[in-house]
């Protein structure tokens, strides 16, 4: 399939609005009448995209967010220093799926049905006022769709610095091409503790490093639960979620104790016998549900294969390795 790319928001400012062409045969069309949603609190501090110089174009944080087909879901904005009653408009290619006005706490939101399944790359572009644009990525989904759900932060990113994320990050070996051949059977929802004002960066580099188009939504619960991956609010919202992939035990015994089958994708120094040992004594500690991996190609070969991973089993190979390097490093001594 054609792999979609996301575009980077312009630095030449918003061209003019595209007209309201009625929909081609194929074409997602959007519903008669979207509303605007109502009011919502601003986010905390700290969380606020830096005011533009005069003359650039003002950047807004788009949400990214899941739907099923045929129900309506919010798409949602914010920027906190736009002009309260600026309009804007939602694009998806030339179609425009709603427009309406960014409120006194500078959210703008619009309710749209999507009509087909498949990813909606939605430009949003203010008509009035400062220039300004924001991207989000909205995936719509049949009802029997089976989600699988990714620990962006630890499983995708192989550096922990949260400064490398603009562009110095390398992504985990081997996790663009399984999630690619992952992506053509499940969706795939990116699971992130990053904050809003990083949304397009992190698009752009899950773009850059090969990875399949979807929705980025915040890992802890929200008020909007639109935009939250949450364990207790993605699945109740998606009950047919089918898998996770986390990185941390806490968050994959989260997962598992919701009943949706999680892998637990080990980092481990593989010449630290000691470290080895104590992953193989964690490992069999883990509740039932989690299935331990030491490899983005595990975890390709668990959804689409069917390979499984028990603890016990993997255990027992790190303890063999374990022994190995143990006495290599008393022979080197």
């Amino acid at each position: 399939p054609e792999r979609i790319v996301v575009p980077s928001p312009s630095r030449e400012g918003p061209p003019p609005p595209p007209p309201e062409h009625a929909p081609r045969p194929g074409e997602h069309a959007p519903p008669p009448g979207h509303a605007p949603g109502a009011h919502a609190p601003a986010p905390p501090p700290g969380h606020a995209p830096a005011p533009p110089a005069r003359g650039e174009l003002l950047p807004i944080v788009g949400y990214d967010t899941l739907a099923y087909v045929r129900e309506p879901v919010q798409l949602a904005l914010w920027q906190p220093n736009i002009v309260q009653g600026t309009e804007v408009v939602f694009n998806h290619r030339q179609w425009i799926l709603g427009r309406t006005r960014f409120d006194a706490n500078g959210w703008a939101r619009v309710s749209f049905a999507p009509q087909a399944a498949g990813i909606f790359v939605v430009t949003a572009r203010t008509l009035t006022g400062q220039p300004g644009e924001g991207i989000l990525i909205m995936s719509a989904l049949p009802k029997q769709a089976p989600l699988v759900v990714v620990d962006l932060d630890h499983a995708i990113v192989a550096s922990r610095a949260k400064r490398q994320w603009l562009g110095q990050s390398k992504a985990v070996t081997g996790a663009a091409a399984a999630l690619a051949a992952i992506g053509q059977k499940h969706p795939v929802v990116y699971s992130t503790n990053y904050s809003d004002e990083l949304s397009q960066a992190t698009r752009n580099w899950l773009n850059e490093a090969g990875f399949p188009v979807g929705p980025i939504l915040l890992a802890q619960s929200t008020a909007d639960p639109f935009k939250s991956a949450a364990p207790g609010v993605l699945t109740n919202r998606f009950p047919q979620t089918c898998a996770a992939v986390m990185h941390k035990v806490e968050e994959a015994e989260a997962w598992a104790a919701r009943g949706v089958p999680t892998y637990l994708l080990l980092k481990i120094d593989e010449d630290d016998y000691k470290d080895l040992r104590k992953a193989a004594r964690d490992l069999r500690r883990l509740p039932r549900g989690i299935s331990p991996v030491t490899s983005w190609n595990q975890i390709q070969d668990a959804l689409l294969r069917g390979v499984q991973f028990s603890p016990r089993a993997v255990a027992e190979q790190l303890e063999r390795q374990a022994d190995y390097w143990e006495r290599k490093k008393k022979k080197d001594d």
